[in-house]
């Protein structure tokens, strides 16, 4: 049966049996599954007036308030929530996450917490915390939250990439590598593990692992400038220019959208020697300035430098 048709039955039902209210929450729910979340909130709110104590009322509110993208009403209904049933892990854990979107950190740490004052294998809560002390640059808790999180879900690949990154910023070079190969081998597919892994060789000087893992970053996500950026500039610092020009040409006759590509090559022919091909390239990105990202005024600086000294 059509959901449509489950509402319409419902509907129907319901004029019948006015105080089936376990109906009501029923087609409230299909209006959700149906996407109409205006009718489904009319329905919760009008269920509060008989059972003004339900946290879950609350907790379903502010769910279809944040699927409205009203986070301010949305707050108030999970804070109603976890007033009438502080215990509830799911109503802390969406009002933690909600001040957590809204970019309250503080408060979404508090909530987070509590959460785990009432669940703690609860995996999520732990890689949302360890992600939190990482923006605030508190290394030690974030690694704490995130090795909990990985015992409780070994197979999170996000969990252990932002464990890689914090002991990388804590010096532990050997565990960090360790860590991102660990993400690649559960998600061959996440580009930033090979990134950050490139990086990371970089910072050990080992070049030639370097541009081999910004090379698979690029194979994975060809439209990674800061892959190009990273790799052209580790050619130059190891004096393979014209590595870094042939490999950067590809990129763009690859990805001719990637505009700023055009002024990443045209420093590289300058470094080169080669101006005339440095200026052309400067044109080429100004003729395509709605996929470029580097300020236009930057580009025109440097072209009437380039333009002077001819």
């Amino acid at each position: 049966m059509e959901i449509k048709e489950q509402i319409e039955n419902l509907k129907n039902f319901i004029e019948q049996e006015p105080g089936d209210y376990a109906a009501k929450k029923q087609l409230a729910f299909l209006y959700i599954d149906d996407g109409q979340f205006g009718n489904a909130l009319e329905i919760f709110q009008n269920l509060l007036n008989i059972f003004p104590q339900e946290g879950e009322l609350y907790f379903n509110i502010g769910i279809l308030y944040e699927k409205l993208k009203n986070p301010n009403k949305a707050l108030e209904a999970y804070n109603k929530a976890v007033e009438l049933s502080p215990q509830d892990a799911d109503f802390n854990y969406n009002l933690a996450f909600l001040y957590d979107q809204m970019g309250d950190i503080d408060a979404a740490i508090a909530g987070y917490k509590k959460v785990l004052n009432i669940d703690i294998n609860d995996a999520n809560t732990h890689f949302n915390l360890g992600v939190l002390f990482s923006k605030k640059n508190m290394s030690n808790e974030a690694i704490v939250c995130l090795e909990n999180a990985v015992k409780l879900n070994p197979d999170d690949a996000y969990a252990w990439f932002y464990l890689a990154y914090e002991y990388n910023r804590t010096g532990d070079k050997p565990r960090a590598e360790a860590y991102y190969q660990k993400v690649i081998k559960i998600n061959p597919e996440y580009s930033w593990a090979y990134y950050n892994l490139a990086c990371l060789y970089k910072e050990l000087g080992d070049t030639s692992r370097a541009i081999t893992f910004l090379k698979m970053t690029l194979e994975i996500n060809p439209n990674d400038i800061d892959a190009y950026k990273t790799l052209a500039k580790l050619y130059v610092e190891n004096n393979l220019v014209e590595d870094a020009i042939n490999d950067v040409s590809q990129g763009l006759q690859e990805n001719p959208d990637l505009a700023d590509l055009h002024f990443v090559l045209a420093k590289l022919y300058e470094k080169n020697g080669q101006k005339d091909e440095a200026v052309q390239e400067l044109k080429q990105a100004l003729m395509d300035t709605e996929n470029l990202k580097i300020p236009a005024e930057k580009i025109k600086q440097e072209l009437n430098k380039m333009t002077v000294r001819r």
